[in-house]
């Protein structure tokens, strides 16, 4: 249920992909004058990201997939560098392989503005080296425990804003482009851990008794790697 409500983050980028496939996507140069300078370009991206958390207070953490999207204005500001600052949302977090009355994930919902530096790597703008920044706003936070299908703890002490480094690889097609890249959390997000007791959703337990404990959890850092197509 948590899985389908938030995979329609995806879809309604999917939608908005469809409309905007029609155009071009890596025209770098006028389709009636290939010596005229290429125009700034407006798109959205769709894809995936492989997650986890950082953390040596967090036990047994696995890698957790989710969606990710965007919208992005490009903007070439002179010969093989563009300037590409985005507005989107992700889903990231971590899973975990504890006991059955364990914490087995969490989940975490950002609202991301990011602005990333292209550098062209060719003359036909088809391989490109991306470095730039992100900021995060945390949305929403969630808990699961064991195989319940439900969280049984929301809104987890985590600081709302996190900032990230980021690096990767584009490639660009006619009509989409292709890109992977590395989010690496530069900011300790584990807010009070220490004092957070609130009840569970599902069974009515306190935050305190969850196995293993998570009350003595004071460094968390988000890692993750985006797969990415941009329209």
């Amino acid at each position: 249920m948590q899985k389908a409500k938030y995979s329609t983050l995806l879809a309604m980028f999917m939608l908005m992909a469809g409309a905007l496939s029609a155009q071009k996507y890596n025209q770098e140069t006028d389709d009636f004058d290939p010596l005229a300078p290429k125009k700034d370009k407006f798109g959205i991206r769709v894809g995936m990201t492989f997650s986890t958390l950082r953390s040596g207070q967090l036990e047994n953490t696995k890698v957790t997939r989710g969606y990710q999207g965007a919208f992005y204005y490009r903007v070439n500001l002179f010969k093989n560098f563009h300037l590409n600052p985005e507005f989107g949302a992700s889903i990231r977090g971590a899973r975990f392989k504890n006991m059955d009355t364990g914490y087995s994930q969490i989940s975490l919902l950002y609202f991301d503005f990011t602005l990333l530096g292209m550098i062209d790597l060719n003359s036909r703008h088809d391989h490109t080296i991306i470095i730039g920044t992100q900021a995060s706003r945390l949305m929403r936070s969630s808990l699961f425990l064991g195989k319940e299908p439900y969280p049984s703890y929301l809104q987890l002490p985590f600081k709302w804003w996190d900032y990230y480094a980021v690096v990767g690889y584009h490639f660009n097609l006619q009509y989409i482009g292709f890109q992977v890249c590395l989010r690496y959390g530069l900011r300790n997000i584990a807010g009070d851990f220490q004092n957070y007791d609130r009840k569970s959703q599902n069974s009515g337990a306190h935050f305190s008794d969850v196995r293993p404990s998570l009350k003595g959890l004071k460094d968390v850092r988000n890692i993750s790697v985006d797969l990415s197509l941009y329209f």
